[in-house]
């Protein structure tokens, strides 16, 4: 595995098979944010398209203004990410998941109990 972003909110490695691995800490702030996705979107424009896996078992609550930094960063993105797998998110994170989701108008995610169960649907065929 070949380490592409170690930051403090995250750390993003690629596996032997081009999948985005990302292991989420935690957002602080709309600063942290912000510097975290200015190294992201270096990497998802070189990586396009992008099959995204993310563990977020290690998400916090976050500011509403760093919530719509990120929503606001993921519509910008679409373009650049096949698909995205999420798993390990807790039930109430999984309604502010939805709400982002719903505000960038990303489709193209799944939520998953397991990082297995979030592989596999990467490692699938894309769907038509």
């Amino acid at each position: 595995m070949e380490t592409l972003i170690d930051h403090p909110l995250c750390r993003i490695d690629k596996t032997e098979d081009g999948i985005l691995d990302a292991r989420v800490h935690g957002i602080a702030d709309d600063d942290d944010v912000r510097e975290f996705f200015e190294q992201f979107q270096a990497v998802i424009e070189a990586e396009a398209p992008v099959r995204f896996l993310i563990d977020a078992s290690g998400l916090v609550d976050s500011s509403l203004a760093a919530r719509w930094r990120l929503a606001g960063i993921m519509k910008g993105n679409r373009r650049f990410i096949d698909r995205t797998a999420v798993y390990g998110i807790s039930p109430n994170l999984k309604v502010v998941l939805r709400i982002i989701l719903r505000t960038s108008g990303r489709t193209n995610v799944g939520v998953f109990d397991t990082r297995a169960e979030a592989l596999d649907s990467l490692r699938k065929p894309d769907r038509d």
